[in-house]
């Protein structure tokens, strides 16, 4: 994770009602994923009940392959579940099929909606708690 992400992530746990979940080796940051209750209007709106926003997964490239995507996705759905949560949503870039492929091996369903950006087309899953 670069320096950039870091800021990211740190900015993002430090959101309302943000949790993250981090996974440590020998001291090292190898791996975070980071939860926070899904707003309307694009994340601009209101708390929506009982769902979730999945906002950050990463982990240090040299680490992948090994289950810490997977144990970081476990954790995050386990701390929803007893959160209270009922759905969880996520957007991943259409051009990231490592992304995909994880989410869709842990449960997730791609809707068919998508976000359009300058960067990157976002297509949204979710799945239950």
């Amino acid at each position: 994770m670069s320096e950039v992400a870091v800021d990211v992530v740190r900015q993002r746990i430090d959101a309302a009602g943000a949790v993250g979940k981090i996974a440590e080796e020998d001291g090292r940051v190898i791996g975070v994923a980071i939860l926070s209750p899904a707003r309307a209007d694009g994340g601009r709106g209101e708390p929506l009940a009982g769902r979730a926003h999945l906002n950050t997964v990463a982990v240090q490239p040299d680490r992948w392959g090994v289950g810490i995507g997977r144990t970081l996705l476990g954790l995050i759905v386990e701390h929803a579940r007893e959160a209270g949560y009922v759905q969880l949503q996520l957007y991943v870039d259409q051009d990231n099929p490592r992304a995909r492929r994880l989410y869709e091996l842990d449960g997730w369903e791609a809707t068919g909606e998508a976000l359009h950006d300058e960067h990157a087309v976002l297509l949204r899953y979710v799945r239950a708690t």
